[in-house]
């Protein structure tokens, strides 16, 4: 584990370590994009304090810092820990594609958000760090996982000319000395967040579901939405949820004693801008032989 690494902690046991168009003849900005240079700040939905940082070009996150984040550990108690990311020769940063970013360069925490309007940031993180055996040097611990968390945050640098508010309306100027009128407000579309959540089905198959993170009777964000089983940096399998958000990993001998997580990327679709997420990450220990009988087949996860 580099030096650059976050520290995570059991509560009470220390640490364990985003102008409105000028008139309709000329084009339109992004509706929305990172503030480069700035640093959003905000909360998520467990209390924890979420901060980011945009690189200068605007097309990096080059840090990020969540602290005050709550779970529970093995034995059902809360556990609390902290989360950090910095650019370096080790973690260039996490990418800005489509004004999203996601981190997944462990499997124990995700971090993963949208630029959604001129001035703010949204998205979810999930800390899944499991328990560990005591040995003569270093007492156990009881792991600390989240699900996935919900956070927003906001920033009060503004966007640069050209940058960051939706296709505004034209206004009542005219042709004449007038010139054009003002732009009208800036069209945001909403970010859905979604969770991810995946299981040990039987011995030969891995599965789970995609939700809303909040109420919400639209399944654009669910439904027939591609769905990736990573482990580490490496892809093992592809699957797309059914009608109803539910999908299904076919266990390999590759994915035997391995960390595994699932995870979806930003989508936009005609209605809403669909955010990224990540599962909590579970291990493969065994894989079944073909031809077992029930009785005699190996639990996979």
């Amino acid at each position: 584990m580099t030096n650059r690494r976050r520290a995570l902690g059991r509560a009470g046991a220390g640490a364990l370590a985003l102008g409105a168009s000028l008139a309709v003849a000329l084009p339109t900005a992004a509706w929305a994009a990172a503030v480069p240079g700035a640093t959003y700040t905000g909360k998520a939905s467990d209390g924890a304090t979420v901060t980011l940082t945009v690189s200068g070009d605007g097309t990096l996150v080059v840090s990020y810092h969540v602290t005050g984040i709550l779970g529970k550990d093995a034995n059902g108690a809360t556990c609390q820990g902290t989360a950090a990311d910095t650019a370096n020769n080790v973690w260039p940063g996490a990418q800005i594609t489509g004004a999203s970013f996601q981190d997944l360069t462990t499997t124990s925490f995700s971090f993963a958000g949208t630029f959604d309007g001129p001035q703010s940031a949204s998205g979810t993180f999930s800390l899944d760090t499991p328990p560990t055996p005591a040995t003569p040097q270093v007492p156990a611990t009881f792991g600390c996982t989240t699900g996935t968390v919900t956070w927003t945050a906001t920033v009060s640098a503004t966007p640069p000319p050209g940058q960051g508010g939706g296709p505004g309306g034209t206004g009542p100027g005219g042709t004449g000395p007038g010139g054009t009128g003002p732009g009208g407000p800036p069209k945001h579309r909403q970010t859905v967040h979604v969770r991810v959540h995946l299981k040990r089905m039987s011995a030969r198959m891995l599965g789970g579901s995609l939700k809303p993170a909040t109420r919400s009777p639209s399944t654009a964000c669910t439904a027939r939405r591609a769905v990736i089983l990573w482990s580490g940096h490496r892809q093992l399998r592809r699957a797309r949820t059914t009608a109803r958000g539910a999908f299904k990993f076919k266990v390999t001998n590759a994915m035997r004693r391995r960390a595994v997580h699932a995870g979806v990327r930003p989508l936009k679709t005609k209605s809403v801008n669909c955010a990224s997420a990540n599962s909590a990450a579970i291990k493969v220990t065994t894989v079944a032989k073909a031809g077992a009988s029930k009785s005699s087949r190996s639990r996979s996860v």
